[in-house]
């Protein structure tokens, strides 16, 4: 296996292109990917009322109000979403949503992409009205969240969503290709996604345009590609390399040199990562993900400097990594599969686990992208090693 490198890929893409308390008292859909192909965090809907962990349950009404920034798990129950700190102390109801669809939320923390493609937000935030489109993955644009990149319902394409009113746009790089996941860049200047080609799979980066591909990891011997997801400092690309052996592997490659790729973590045979969670903290080496080959045996697990291990160690249910609540901690969901969620706040040094709300029908986070945006790195390597 071989990989073709970016030269000068920053110069060529750029040249391209009233409920405020204290818990104390569809059509088809894209599927959620923060940068990775991961499935959509969701219970049975229409569940009884959450509980909180203090025990109380959630206001029966409401009066959406803007959360504070530090509010960053979000979850659905009975018709709302709702913020709560993650601490635990502070909920704040947002707005109504009756389909949570993918529920995922954009760069900034103040909208999130619903049933329907609806795209709900706080005061002042844009929004989309509901619509008939139907898609595969998505991602939000960076660094502001003003547009969705989308795999087309029949895999063929990639669309560009606009928030601001503008047309919908096809930024196909490759013509006769199917395509299989995708992410934004943090600088909002490329996406990386993955296609199937000629019976082949491998990894591109373009534009945010679609211009400009370059392939950056290919296999000629039955590899196939999954989730993927940028670093939070913009030099590393993770993803989901399935071998002929049915090892599922995680990696990391350096966009600066194409030939440093790091094997992070083996999956058990028949298992798959599933979604892929860098640290938002560039200096940190912490990486989550989900790995299991059905929702009924998926675990979140966790990889600091020596080695991984689950999130949640002595949960019996299925558990799925939802996101980064800030750079210590992070959202863990135990249940769903056709059940009600329990979420939790894992801290990734301790590993202690603080239990939040019970029983919630979907989850996600609001964590704003880190700010200044990384920039587009650059390379002049031309030579990657065998292995993906």
């Amino acid at each position: 296996m071989r990989r073709s490198a970016i030269i000068g890929l920053a110069a060529l893409l750029l040249a391209s292109s009233s409920c405020s308390s204290s818990p104390s008292t569809r059509a088809s859909t894209p599927r959620a990917t923060q940068g990775s192909a991961s499935p959509t965090i969701s219970g049975t809907p229409a569940q009884a009322v959450a509980r909180l962990a203090s025990g109380a349950a959630l206001p029966s009404e409401c009066t959406p109000k803007r959360p504070k920034r530090s509010d960053t798990t979000v979850f659905v129950s009975a018709g709302h979403a709702w913020a709560l700190s993650a601490d635990g102390t502070t909920l704040t109801c947002l707005f109504d949503v009756q389909d949570p669809g993918p529920f995922i939320w954009g760069p900034l923390g103040d909208r999130a992409l619903v049933g329907g493609f609806e795209v709900k937000g706080l005061p002042g935030a844009l929004t989309l009205p509901p619509s008939d489109l139907q898609a595969g993955p998505a991602s939000w644009g960076r660094p502001t969240g003003k547009s969705i990149v989308l795999v087309s319902a029949d895999a063929a394409d990639l669309e560009k969503v606009h928030l601001d009113g503008e047309p919908q746009e096809d930024i196909t790089p490759l013509p006769k290709a199917r395509y299989l996941s995708l992410t934004y860049h943090p600088s909002g200047l490329a996406i990386a996604f993955a296609v199937e080609r000629g019976g082949s799979q491998s990894i591109w980066v373009s534009s945010n345009t679609g211009d400009k591909p370059r392939r950056l990891v290919f296999s000629k011997e039955g590899t196939k590609f999954g989730a993927l997801a940028f670093g939070a400092d913009g030099d590393r690309l993770y993803y989901e390399a399935r071998h002929a052996n049915g090892l599922s592997v995680l990696h990391q490659i350096f966009l600066t040199d194409p030939t440093q790729v790091l094997a992070l973590w083996s999956a058990p045979v028949g298992r798959r990562v599933l979604d892929i969670w860098p640290s938002p903290e560039p200096e940190r080496a912490t990486t989550a993900w989900t790995v299991g080959s059905s929702c009924a045996d998926s675990r979140a697990m966790l990889q600091g400097s020596d080695r991984a291990m689950p999130a949640l160690p002595s949960e019996p249910r299925p558990t799925h990594m939802v996101g980064w609540l800030d750079a210590e901690r992070v959202l863990v969901a135990a249940g769903g599969c056709s059940a009600p969620l329990d979420l939790s706040a894992v801290n990734v040094n301790t590993g202690s686990a603080q239990p939040l709300v019970f029983g919630v029908d979907a989850a996600g986070v609001r964590t704003p992208a880190p700010t200044p945006p990384p920039p587009l790195p650059t390379t002049d390597a031309d030579v990657g090693s065998g292995n993906a």
